[in-house]
């Protein structure tokens, strides 16, 4: 993550509603499995399952991704160029596939520490990825409506140029019988 990333993507990503119910969950994670032993005890269960996770949002992101790259030609372009580009409509597939990837990482890693560090180390390592892991999820679900939307525009596209192309034709229809009448 450079410099120029936080400023131009950071606030939104960090403000974000998705991040936040991650943090949140971090946060409830953390203390649930501090004050309760039987929840680190199933501590590996639960890396496991986020390990799962974190793979599976990956691959449904790559595939929500391909589907926005599929529906690119040069008139979608342009209408994304207006709305801020490609690279800003990329963005939140990139932040999802970031935060999958960093909780199958942090899950993976936590599988091969968790029976040997302290407590509190378990704790951490169960609050980070579950917090991950809520982000990622929660963000896959906007990416859905997201994906959705951009269909919808797409489908808005086509339909107007199909219009367009009606009304050309129904004009060149009607030359020939206006020329017809002046020559007649």
């Amino acid at each position: 993550m450079t410099l120029d990333w936080v400023k131009k993507y950071g606030r939104r990503t960090f403000m974000s509603g998705d991040f936040g119910l991650g943090v949140v969950a971090a946060l409830g994670f953390g203390v649930a499995s501090g004050l309760d032993a039987t929840l680190r005890g199933r501590g590996n269960d639960l890396l496991i399952a986020e390990l799962g996770l974190g793979i599976a949002v990956v691959a449904v992101v790559l595939a929500a991704l391909a589907i926005l790259v599929a529906m690119l030609d040069e008139m979608y372009l342009r209408i994304l160029e207006y709305a801020g580009g490609v690279r800003a409509a990329v963005m939140p597939y990139r932040t999802v596939a970031v935060a999958a990837a960093w909780t199958s990482l942090v899950a993976a890693v936590g599988l091969f520490v968790f029976d040997v560090v302290p407590w509190w180390a378990r704790s951490g390592l169960l609050a980070l990825a579950s917090g991950l892991a809520v982000w990622s999820l929660y963000g896959t679900v906007q990416l859905v409506g997201l994906t959705a939307k951009h269909g919808i525009w797409r489908g808005d596209l086509l339909g107007v140029i199909r219009d367009a192309r009606r009304n050309i034709d129904d004009v060149k229809a009607k030359r020939p019988r206006e020329e017809e009448r002046a020559s007649g």
